[in-house]
């Protein structure tokens, strides 16, 4: 028997078999090789893969940095259109207490050196002012009357009023603020109310410049998530609440970053802006300047386990300490925990107690649901609602990550923002609703969500999913938007008019500058596109930083 041959079809060569049996990445050259065909093969050259010249690395580092170059540029414009906007929509005297804090910005102390002193009949003090800073605000408590009532009091009249600070604040604040009094009281306003939201706009800047990649996430998250309401109208204000505000949040960041970066230069700017946001806070209130006793406090219980060797950061933290203690002890406000205010002795104290813990939680929710300016300009359900659940999602987003020195100093926060009320009104037997209100604790819960946003370990939570950051932006920047109108309607006709012009039926409104409408619009979509940007920019940086969040910007 005889064996057949293959077809030639199935016959293979030993070179083919070895090919197919064991393919190799190294480039096969057939022209040595023989194997007979009627087409000479040519030999196939694989290219080296491409690497980037020094040069191309060169014009990709500066495309990206000039890329977030126009990204903050952007944000901050954003963010200063937005705050014009909300410093142009309310007339002379329309924040809490503006009658108290501008008389006492006209008339700093040395009260006698500024404006005339007069005795009042029954023997209290008093001092002559400009009308409009006059003890009653016309408009006062009339949410359904517009501020028209401001025309006719005259721009050279005077009057005298008892509402000055005799000791009651600390000082600095309106010492400084006095510097921008000039011609014209509505535009001396204008540029208080301008230089406080500048000042929080440098301040935010070169704190998210110093601060890691992670860490200037949680930044541009706490900024989304805190901003609403009552953070940016009183910060666009001439209230001093707005300082406490920007120094106790510049101290929790300030501190926070400087024990977590790595570069020497970063984390002592870092630590000299912790102690300029201590005295700003300590210049504004006294509560303020407790609060920046005890935020440095939490912040060196937070990052213990990282601060042995850091002398710098143990040195920066005495500082704000002593500040906030000299700031505390210099007003006289500090009697409020002993005295109490708008005293009610005739009160059982049991009865206080109990109607109090029932009810501090909703001092708390006032942060986001009670009505601006004198308590007279409501806000829509829709907006507060949305900015609250904002801030939620934010907090218990960080709250992923915990260990017992981020659980502890967050317990402590979130302790004082219930208990110093609580000691506040037991002392004068006052119910909730009377005497304390919301914005006296708002810088604690920035320093709440800043504290959640934080890893155990320093660093900055993971960037939220697209999703997720689409659907926050989405909704701060429509809470922002409802909010900014109802302010405007407010005092343009009252809120007793429903229409969406603004430019309809004006009764009151500034004699020069953009119409309501353009106002409302302008400040809409900068605080929008200032959102949008933060957000954008915080999930790319994730990718940049890597896991450690310690990469370079």
């Amino acid at each position: 028997m005889t064996t057949q041959p293959d077809p030639p079809s199935r016959q293979t060569t030993s070179v083919d078999a070895a090919e197919t049996a064991a393919p190799s990445a190294t480039p096969v050259h057939h022209a040595a090789t023989a194997i007979p065909s009627a087409t000479p093969v040519e030999p196939v050259e694989t290219a080296a893969p491409d690497r980037p010249t020094p040069a191309t690395r060169r014009r990709s580092w500066w495309g990206a940095r000039a890329t977030r170059i126009v990204a903050a540029v952007i944000v901050v414009l954003g963010a200063a259109l937005a705050a014009f906007a909300w410093a142009f929509a309310s007339p002379v005297g329309a924040a809490p207490d503006d009658n108290y804090h501008l008389s006492a910005t006209w008339c700093p102390s040395p009260i006698n050196e500024h404006c005339p002193v007069t005795t009042a009949p029954d023997g209290a003090l008093q001092v002559t002012v400009p009308a409009q800073l006059g003890e009653t605000v016309c408009y006062w408590t009339k949410a359904d009357m517009s501020a028209s009532c401001v025309y006719d009091i005259p721009d050279d009249g005077t009057t005298v009023t008892r509402r000055m600070d005799d000791g009651l604040y600390p000082g600095g604040y309106y010492d400084i603020m006095h510097l921008a009094v000039g011609p014209g009281v509505m535009a001396s306003v204008l540029r208080i109310r301008a230089i406080n939201a500048g000042l929080a706009i440098v301040l935010c800047a070169a704190l998210g410049f110093l601060l890691t990649p992670a860490l200037r996430r949680c930044l541009a998250y706490l900024v989304i998530g805190a901003a609403l309401p009552l953070p940016l109208y009183l910060v666009a204000s001439t209230n001093p609440s707005g300082w406490a505000i920007i120094g106790v949040g510049t101290v929790a960041v300030g501190l926070s970053g400087a024990a977590a970066v790595p570069v020497r230069w970063r984390r002592w700017a870092l630590l000299a802006l912790a102690v300029l946001g201590a005295a700003i806070a300590s210049m504004a209130r006294a509560d303020a300047a407790a609060y920046c006793v005890l935020t440095a406090v939490v912040v060196g219980v937070f990052h213990l386990p990282r601060l042995r060797r850091q002398w710098g950061w143990w040195i920066a933290g005495t500082v704000v300490i002593a500040l906030g203690v000299v700031g505390y002890l210099s007003a006289a406000q500090h009697d409020a925990l002993a005295t109490g205010l708008e005293p009610h002795p005739e009160r059982a104290p049991g009865m206080v107690l109990t109607n109090n813990l029932m009810q501090v939680g909703g001092l708390v929710l006032q942060i986001w649901m009670g009505a601006l300016g004198w308590l007279d300009t409501p806000l829509p359900y829709t907006a507060t609602v949305l900015a609250m659940v904002v801030f939620a999602g934010l907090l218990f987003w960080g709250l992923r990550h915990s260990a017992w020195t981020k659980g502890l100093a967050i317990a402590v926060v979130a302790g004082a923002m219930v208990a110093l009320p609580l000691m506040v009104l037991q002392s004068g037997l006052n119910l909730v609703g009377e005497g304390v209100q919301a914005r006296y604790i708002v810088p604690l819960g920035v320093v709440l969500l800043w504290l959640a946003l934080l890893r155990p370990d320093g660093t900055g939570i993971e960037a939220l999913s697209p999703i997720q950051a689409w659907l926050a932006w989405g909704s701060v920047s429509l809470a922002h938007c409802l909010m900014l109108f109802a302010v405007i309607r407010r005092y343009v006709t009252g809120i007793d008019v429903t229409s969406f012009d603004l430019n309809q039926g004006v009764e009151w409104w500034h004699l020069s500058g953009p119409s309501p409408m353009v106002t409302w619009i302008g400040g809409s979509v900068g605080f929008a596109l200032a959102a949008l940007v933060i957000f954008l920019v915080a999930g790319r940086n994730e990718r940049l930083s890597g896991p450690s969040g310690t990469g370079r910007w």
